[in-house]
């Protein structure tokens, strides 16, 4: 599998990380991979990561600009030391400075099998930027050093240090999946609230279920099935309601031309707007 692949959303180009390879783990350990790298200044726009991400901050105090789902950007300090964790799938964007990190890429299917082995209940991850958690920075530290010295005693030891470092993860930056019998099939109420602000921030463009399903961390399948059990619509209907919606907001509060107003709330052109309001509204 290709680790650490960044997907845009715009085009579905998959990109390499950037930027100067100090150390790597290569293929020595089925998992996961772990990279020292120097980042050159730069930006990501709109995409998702086909990994697992745990980045430490090796350089001096700095800050990053980031955005999940389509949010704003939200600017976030980084103390030398300091994790951030990225789940696979999930939609965001970041600004950044010249810095040195340490990363952990996880394969997915592996970290699912190694936390199930742990005995660790199911888990919705939580993507995480500069937040200090010694515990989780010690262990990636300790797998770059071995990676460095040459594995003096061995694989097995990286390999425990990954296995401790994903238990870490779904432990401290995950949240339980609670499954009830009232909510049996349904997206958890976090999950359901990601995908809606997603689809609400991108609204004027065609959304994939692709992408709905990368923000809900699900497959296409099972996506479609428990948001029609949240929400009693598919995603297409409950997509062309939030576009009325909004399109009924901008009538009433703007002097825009109907036109625009189409295309601003993600309409192909007027004919197929007016068609679908008056299906909605009678």
């Amino acid at each position: 599998m290709e680790f650490g692949q960044w997907v845009e959303l715009a085009d579905r180009r998959s990109l390499s990380f950037r930027g100067t390879v100090l150390l790597s783990s290569g293929d020595a350990w089925k998992g996961f991979r772990v990279a020292r790298q120097v980042l050159p200044p730069g930006e990501c726009a709109d995409g998702y990561l086909t990994s697992h991400l745990v980045a430490v901050h090796t350089s001096p105090p700095d800050s990053v600009e980031a955005a999940w789902s389509g949010a704003p950007l939200e600017r976030h300090h980084l103390s030398t030391g300091s994790v951030t964790f990225i789940p696979a799938g999930v939609p965001h964007r970041a600004r950044y400075g010249q810095a040195e990190k340490i990363f952990v890429l996880l394969a997915p299917r592996w970290f699912e099998s190694v936390r199930a082995a742990a005995g660790i209940g199911p888990v919705s991850l939580r993507p995480r930027y500069g937040v200090d958690d010694p515990l989780l920075s010690q262990l990636t530290l300790a797998l770059a050093e071995d990676v460095r010295s040459g594995h003096p005693i061995g694989l097995m030891y990286g390999e425990s240090l990954g296995v401790a470092l994903v238990a870490r993860i779904a432990r401290a930056h995950a949240e339980p999946v609670v499954r009830t019998r009232a909510g049996r099939g349904a997206l958890q109420p976090h999950t359901l609230r990601r995908v809606v602000e997603f689809i609400e921030a991108e609204l004027e463009r065609a959304v994939t279920l692709r992408e709905l399903a990368a923000v809900a961390q699900l497959n296409i399948f099972h996506f479609i099935r428990a948001f029609k059990h949240s929400t009693g619509s598919s995603p297409h209907q409950f997509i062309v309601s939030k576009r009325i919606e909004r399109a009924r907001s901008m009538l009433n509060s703007t002097e825009l031309p109907v036109a625009q107003i189409a295309l601003e709330c993600g309409f192909s052109n007027q004919s197929h707007f007016t068609a679908a309001f008056h299906r909605a509204t009678g």
